[in-house]
C-alpha cells in the first residue's frame, strides 16, 4: 500500500522533539493527582499524570506524593524518552502527527507492547493508515473496553491520520 501521507512531510521519527499538542494530550487523557492511586481496581499504582513508576524505576507506592510541576517537568522528560525508545522500533519516516500519536499509545501501553505490536509489523511495511487503525485495538482492560481508554484511543486514531500542515 502506498503511504498516505506526501514523503516530503515524512521524517525519522528521531528527528522529532516532542510537541507542545502531545504534552497537552498526554496531560489531559491522563489527568493529574498528587498523591498515589490505582484508578482501576487490578491496575497499577499511578501517581502525577500517569506514572507508575518514581524517577529511580521503583514502583509508586501508595503514600507518594508530586506537585503539578514536578509532573509537568518529568512528563515532558519521559515522552522525549518514550519517542526515543519507539524510534528504535520504527524503521520508516513518519509525519509528526503520526509520531505524537505513536509516543502517546506507546507512554500508555508501554515500549515494549508497542515495539512488538501489529501496528509497528505494519507500519513498517509503509501501511501508514493500517498501523494508524491498530490504535483503536488498544482500548481495553482486563480484556473489556474502557470509556476513557476509548476515547484516548479515538484522539490518537485521528491525530494519526491528519496531515501536517
Amino acid at each position: 500500500m502506498l503511504p498516505s501521507v506526501p514523503s516530503s512531510v515524512k521524517k525519522k521519527i528521531v528527528a522529532f522533539l516532542i510537541s507542545a499538542g502531545l504534552v497537552a494530550g498526554v496531560a489531559n487523557h491522563e489527568g493529574f493527582r498528587d498523591k498515589a492511586y490505582i484508578g482501576i481496581p487490578g491496575d497499577l499504582v499511578t501517581i502525577g499524570s500517569g506514572f507508575t513508576k518514581r524517577e529511580d524505576g521503583t514502583p509508586v507506592q501508595m503514600g507518594d506524593t508530586i506537585t503539578r510541576k514536578e509532573s509537568d517537568i518529568r512528563l515532558k522528560k519521559e515522552l522525549q524518552a518514550y519517542r526515543t525508545r519507539i524510534s528504535q522500533c520504527i524503521k520508516v519516516p513518519v509525519t509528526e502527527n503520526q509520531a505524537d500519536a505513536f509516543t502517546s499509545l506507546a507512554f500508555n501501553i508501554g515500549t515494549g507492547a508497542f515495539c512488538k505490536s501489529t501496528l509497528v509489523r505494519k507500519l513498517n511495511l509503509y501501511d501508514y493508515e493500517g498501523a494508524c487503525q491498530e490504535i483503536l485495538r488498544w482500548d481495553k482492560f482486563g480484556g473489556k473496553p474502557l470509556k476513557g481508554l476509548t476515547n484516548r484511543r479515538k484522539d490518537e486514531y485521528k491525530l494519526c491520520l491528519t496531515s501536517q500542515p
